[in-house]
């Protein structure tokens, strides 16, 4: 938790191939997600850096949604 949200932080991948799994060291991508309820709408934000390459995608956004029951017939 951070500032009342949720903060999420990956800092080592492994690369999936077949059955092996491979990982990829000091090349990890950065992955950072943040998320919070604020003003009745969820905000989230993600990004994505590469060493040596910086970022490669960014993602910062808002929704509402709402639960509802399933009505059967």
């Amino acid at each position: 938790m951070q500032d009342g949200g949720l903060r999420l932080d990956s800092m080592r991948v492994r690369l999936r191939v077949g059955p092996l799994r491979l990982p990829l060291g000091p090349l990890s991508p950065a992955v950072r997600l943040t998320e919070r309820f604020e003003d009745g709408r969820q905000r989230v934000a993600l990004t994505v850096d590469v060493p040596v390459l910086g970022r490669i995608y960014e993602y910062a956004g808002s929704f509402t949604y709402a639960v509802r029951q399933e009505e059967h017939a």
